[in-house]
């Protein structure tokens, strides 16, 4: 994980993170390896607003991304499929939800839905 996070003033607060990214499924064909990056806002009224984009491959050599923002206050975030390649063009449009499970501030794990096409 690389990012850096500034202290604007005045409660704002602006982090920006790029991470490396694993997805697994057992039972569709979202599983690879890829990177994300994102912003996580904080405004003075203290609420937190988190937006990130991904792009990931499989062993195969086909790609995805997707991207997705959570919102302040919710437990579960939103997320599109923006772009793929191979076996994954075809769901270009595909959306849903995901929400963060367990994190120790480095790693993140969560779950995700929806309809994947």
């Amino acid at each position: 994980m690389s990012g850096e996070t500034l202290e604007l003033g005045k409660g704002h607060t602006l982090a920006v993170s790029f991470d490396r990214s694993t997805s697994t499924s057992d039972d569709g064909a979202y599983v690879g390896v890829g990177a994300c990056a994102a912003y996580i806002l904080t405004t003075p009224d203290g609420k937190t607003r988190l937006s990130y984009a991904c792009a990931r491959k499989d062993k195969d050599g086909d790609s995805w991304s997707d991207s997705g923002t959570l919102e302040p206050g919710a437990d579960k975030g939103t997320w599109t499929q923006v772009g793929g390649t191979g076996k994954f063009a075809a769901k270009n449009g595909s959306s849903g939800w995901w929400q963060p499970v367990v994190s120790d501030g480095k790693v993140t794990s969560g779950t995700w839905g929806g309809n994947c096409k």
